[in-house]
């Protein structure tokens, strides 16, 4: 980096710190962060004095990209869904109630720890392989709103995975 765009970056952490913050992010803090910090770049890069003034002109740029990222997780997070055909087999008949002890793994210590909605992610996307969009509809709530089901069981179960150990070593 050179020297301006490091007094630029200093002068307008802040700006890009808030829009993280103003965008729900933090989980993704270290990738919103650099996303915020290319496009405040580009704004640097490409400012002309004449069309305004920078910091109008830098706060649309990096909130415009952030935004543009949000939205390409969200397309990302439904297109890409467990349909290995190996794997299938596993999926056909598995249900909550059946504590997923056919598949060789005992995730009740796991699941217990999910609300009824992070539950239903659980189920419906990752088991039966439904999108996240057609869980919305089903639900009637936004593809934002499954999308942070998704997010929150996903963290619950990470950290729950850090603290139980992997569930296949679980059976007795």
């Amino acid at each position: 980096m050179n020297s301006s765009f490091d007094h630029v970056l200093t002068q307008y952490t802040p700006l890009i710190k808030s829009q993280i913050k103003r965008l729900s992010l933090m989980h993704q803090y270290e990738e919103a962060f650099q996303v915020a910090m290319i496009a405040l770049w580009d704004a640097h890069q490409r400012f002309t004095p004449e069309k305004g003034e920078f910091a109008a002109f830098a706060h649309l740029r990096v909130r415009g990209d952030l935004i543009s990222y949000v939205r390409k997780e969200i397309r990302m997070a439904e297109r890409f869904v467990l349909t290995d055909e190996s794997s299938e087999h596993l999926l056909e008949n598995l249900s909550i109630e059946d504590e997923y002890e056919s598949s060789g793994f005992y995730f009740t210590p796991f699941l217990n720890q999910l609300s009824p909605r992070e539950l239903l992610y659980v189920e419906q996307v990752l088991i039966q392989g439904k999108s996240i969009k057609s869980v919305a509809c089903e639900q009637q709530v936004t593809v934002n709103t499954v999308a942070s089901w998704s997010k929150t069981a996903r963290r619950k179960l990470r950290e729950m995975g850090s603290i139980l150990g992997d569930p296949r070593k679980m059976m007795d």
